[in-house]
């Protein structure tokens, strides 16, 4: 449960900062920062999910299929993010954001799935299944 609750707090923040009818560094720089930021809060938020989903699974645990669905509902934020930027004074919604956002998210879930960052798995391996199993201790 405690998991969710940082998945909540990021979303609440991306939504706080949503909110700001004119958010801008004044840096020359400001429009690639910003979209780099797109980036950066939509990795975030696509990891905590996936861990938030690992923590609530009982049975065995799938990578892949639990880094899909951190996407799909990370996708649907940044959706409904960008949705929620139409009714801000001085946003818009941009289907361009969408897809930036979804860097964001497909860059979490490729290394989530390549480098295997799983919660307790100093003991596990992920087998060709894509089941996590308890390995064996050494004696």
């Amino acid at each position: 449960m405690i998991r969710w609750i940082f998945v909540f707090l990021w979303a609440g923040m991306i939504f706080y900062l949503s909110s700001i009818p004119n958010l801008s560094s004044g840096l020359e720089a400001d429009f690639i920062l910003r979209k780099f930021a797109h980036i950066f809060v939509y990795f975030i938020l696509t990891v905590l999910v996936f861990y938030a989903l690992w923590g609530k699974q009982k049975a065995s645990k799938d990578v892949l299929k639990t880094s899909l669905l951190a996407f799909c509902l990370s996708f649907l934020y940044a959706l409904s993010d960008e949705y929620h930027q139409t009714f801000v004074f001085g946003r818009s919604g941009s289907l361009k954001d969408v897809l930036i956002n979804l860097v964001g998210v497909g860059l979490a879930v490729f290394l989530l799935n390549k480098f295997k960052f799983i919660p307790g798995s100093k003991n596990k391996k992920q087998s060709k299944d894509g089941k996590i199993r308890q390995m064996p201790k050494k004696l």
